[in-house]
């Protein structure tokens, strides 16, 4: 075999390589599925579970196949060595210039803005790397094919990914009326929208932003602060859904999870072993419901065991595969890594940090409460009339 001829067979080795790990990432990113060896903690999750990872709703893997699946033809086109054909060389220059920008791009990303590596990624760009020079060398061969062309092509085209990338995968947050409430409670609809204040303005949340049951539009907001494995919040729990299902426009109720394991908690410590798992478990509700507040609804009563098919309180395991199950691995891996589990850690520490705020003698869970209350209900009830003797006794919102 002549030297071309194992260069484009080494070269094809390593197309097809590197062509069956994007194809891999691929599926398992349109799928949902999990990356063998990729937990929400390790460097692989975090960068296959960040924005980078897609150029808008296309995972950026599925360029990357694409451009091996260029580089493969080029290097078919080279072997057959009767009827030279200049697309042959086209392809490997053009797809050469794809794997160097892509090699250099996103490992910038990994090393500099995310501080985080996915094997599956670096090897992926290391072949690539190498795979670019076999191409430069074979390409070269054929000085009849202008090289400069298709360099430009390949430059623009790695521009308009990059360009992708920096501007339709940003997060942008919709601009939002700030919230009318300073240091107060309050509740109203501004454009379509229900302003909550609670806790002398210390709580504030749009009410369609987050997770709730219920009809946004009800008479009053009823807010719960509680631990997944408390048995009186359990208790309430199921005695609210039972009212929302009997009047649906009395009330919507919204979530706060927190937890009163002592470890975590210096208002309302616990050193009773059912609390340990409640930091996670209130992390994992959050990270499902910020994925899908619909598919949280069946989570939260996982929870909670509504359906008396599980146990109470359920084990974190379980809880992590059940969170799976209904918005996949990617998605919950998104929610727990990065930026977003910075912010649910700091939503969970608030939310323990809003019992800091009651009086001592009155520091329990659940606490029930609704903008306008004279004062937050702490007593542990199973009669829905004190709730709305509770409701009954706030004040209208504007």
């Amino acid at each position: 075999m002549s030297r071309e001829r194992t260069l484009i067979a080494v070269s094809a080795v390593l197309a097809l390589g590197a062509l069956g790990v994007s194809v891999y990432l691929s599926i398992q990113s349109f799928s949902g599925g999990a990356v063998a060896g990729c937990g929400a903690d390790s460097g692989c999750g975090e960068v296959l579970a960040s924005r980078w990872a897609k150029a808008g709703p296309i995972p950026v893997s599925l360029f990357g196949a694409v451009t091996y699946v260029m580089v493969l033809c080029g290097l078919g086109l080279r072997w057959n060595t009767e009827q030279r054909s200049s697309l042959g060389p086209r392809l490997l220059w053009l797809g050469s210039t794809l794997l160097l920008i892509a090699a250099a791009w996103f490992t910038y990303l990994q090393v500099v803005e995310l501080d985080a590596l996915c094997p599956y990624c670096m090897a992926s760009h290391l072949v690539g790397f190498g795979l670019a020079i076999c191409c430069i060398i074979l390409a070269a061969q054929d000085p009849a094919v202008k090289a400069v062309p298709m360099y430009t092509l390949g430059v623009v085209a790695g521009i308009a990914l990059i360009t992708v990338q920096l501007t339709v995968t940003i997060d942008r947050a919709p601009q939002r009326a700030p919230n009318p409430f300073a240091n107060q409670d309050g509740d109203t609809v501004i454009d379509d929208l229900r302003y909550v204040s609670l806790f002398g303005g210390e709580l504030q949340f749009v009410l369609e932003d987050g997770p709730y049951i219920g009809d946004p539009r009800a008479d009053q907001v009823v807010v719960v602060l509680f631990d997944y494995a408390c048995p009186f919040c359990k208790t309430l729990h199921d005695l609210l859904d039972q009212a929302i299902s009997a009047d649906p426009s009395r009330f919507v109720f919204v979530p706060i999870p927190l937890t009163i394991d002592e470890s975590h908690n210096p208002y309302v410590g616990s050193e009773n072993p059912r609390f340990d798992d409640s930091f996670e478990r209130a992390l994992l509700s959050m990270a499902v419901a910020a994925a899908d507040r619909e598919k949280w609804k069946r989570f939260d009563a996982f929870l909670f065991n509504v359906d008396g098919t599980g146990s109470f309180p359920s084990d974190r395991a379980q809880a992590r595969i059940k969170a799976e199950v209904l918005i996949g691995n990617a998605a919950l891996n998104e929610q727990l890594t990065g930026e977003n589990l910075a912010k649910h850690e700091a939503a969970l520490k608030r939310n323990i940090g809003l019992l800091g705020l009651l009086p001592e003698d009155k520091r329990f869970i659940p606490v029930t409460t609704t903008p306008g209350a004279p004062e937050h209900l702490t007593t542990r009830f199973d009669d829905i009339e004190v709730l709305y003797e509770l409701l009954d006794s706030a004040k209208t919102r504007p």
